[in-house]
């Protein structure tokens, strides 16, 4: 994918649009976190020096492990955004920072370093995300992020705007950087917290976690299982088999971190029929387990009848809504891995490969359609978890 297909955010022009970094070819870009695998992997491709500054260790290593599937060069650094003291200064062509800096307190000196290191015109791109008021009509295919150390939430989830501001704080911004104002921070000098949770409920507690989406309705499944999801807007085949995995490493994380940066009160709320965010996030754990089972028996047996996974059965007998978020999380990114493992080394043969698949009728699928249905799994029910999550803290 070149460079200029990137997209900021939802709801926002891509880099064709904006225009924000030009041709990165031969360029030293710096980026500020690694929320956004695939802009890495893209400047990567492109020919970029990519150098990669993040302070979480997970995402590091799955964005790592994306590059080395991809076999792609990059430099990682596990630290803070603002430590950037083993770059020389002016040695940086342009700086990419997609949602990270949500996470930041000291923005300040975050720019103090990215102005020391960037070169004469050298850019600065930037997006965060925003929380808008209740009344705002949210974006359905922008999943929320909720960074630790935030000032106070509120019940609606951040969507992305576009602007050009003049000040250290830009939604999205193209500009030789500069040392912001010495009172610009944005810590909070209140402790933050998020909204009252829940009253506890008294007696035994009602299951309601066997409730998988029906094909209609608000929110609901409606798809063409062989090429397109007209619910999400998914294209099965509007992406090169190569990028397979790495959209896979990509959704996995995302997945991750809503469990691990939302509170686990409100993963288990059911403000709307269907699933709650943390039984689609076991869905999706277990939907990656199964399909990796499944390749690897269609490369072992010729046309086999793949069992059906149980998804509603699933939720029930394993108790979905009482697992533990993190412990979720950590089997989810972990099974894509997998996964990802498992397709690397196949040849047009292998990919090639079928099996009888029963969702939603049976048909014969080759080994390709059900890495890509994979993938899009991931991505239709990140915007199931969206949903949900959004329609709690509207309630």
């Amino acid at each position: 994918m070149s460079f200029a297909e990137f997209e900021y955010g939802p709801d926002i022009p891509g880099e064709t649009g904006l225009r924000l970094l030009g041709p990165v070819a031969g360029k030293r870009i710096l980026v500020l976190g690694c929320r956004r695998t695939d802009a890495i992997l893209s400047l990567a491709r492109n020919d970029a020096k990519v150098i990669v500054v993040d302070h979480a260790s997970r995402r590091v290593d799955m964005a790592r492990e994306a590059c080395e599937q991809a076999d792609v060069r990059v430099e990682f650094h596990r630290t803070d955004l603002a430590d950037l003291a083993f770059l020389r200064g002016d040695s940086i062509d342009a700086t990419l920072s997609v949602s990270a800096l949500a996470e930041v307190e000291d923005l300040n000196r975050v720019f103090r370093q990215v102005h020391r290191v960037l070169g004469a015109n050298g850019a600065l791109a930037l997006s965060l995300p925003t929380r808008r008021s209740p009344a705002s009509t949210p974006r359905a295919a922008s999943p929320p992020a909720w960074p630790a150390g935030t000032p106070t939430p509120r019940r609606s989830p951040p969507g992305p705007t576009v602007s050009r501001p003049s000040t250290p704080t830009p939604s999205v911004a193209s500009s030789p950087a500069s040392p912001g104002p010495s009172s610009g921070s944005t810590s909070s000098s209140s402790p933050s917290r998020w909204p009252e949770a829940p009253a506890a409920r008294t007696g035994p507690r009602p299951w309601r976690g066997c409730r998988p989406p029906s094909s209609s309705g608000p929110g609901k499944r409606a798809h063409n299982p062989v090429d397109r999801c007209d619910a999400c807007g998914f294209d099965y085949y509007g992406f090169p088999r190569t990028e397979i995995g790495e959209r896979l490493l990509a959704l996995a994380v995302d997945h991750g971190e809503r469990l691990t940066e939302t509170p686990a009160v409100f993963l288990r709320e059911h403000p709307v029929e269907g699933w709650s965010a943390l039984e689609y996030g076991c869905h999706v754990r277990d939907v990656l387990l199964v399909q990796e089972a499944r390749i690897q028996q269609a490369q072992r047996e010729d046309s086999p009848a793949f069992v059906p996974m149980g998804r509603d059965e699933r939720a029930v007998n394993d108790r979905y809504n009482d697992q533990a978020p993190d412990t979720v999380a950590r089997a989810l990114t972990e099974a894509a891995g997998a996964l990802t493992t498992v397709l690397a080394p196949l040849d047009d043969a292998g990919w090639a490969r079928t099996g009888t698949y029963f969702y939603p009728e049976p048909a014969t699928r080759d080994v390709d359609w059900i890495a890509r249905h994979t993938v899009h799994e991931l991505h239709h029910h990140l915007t199931d978890v969206h949903r949900v999550l959004k329609a709690v803290f509207e309630d």
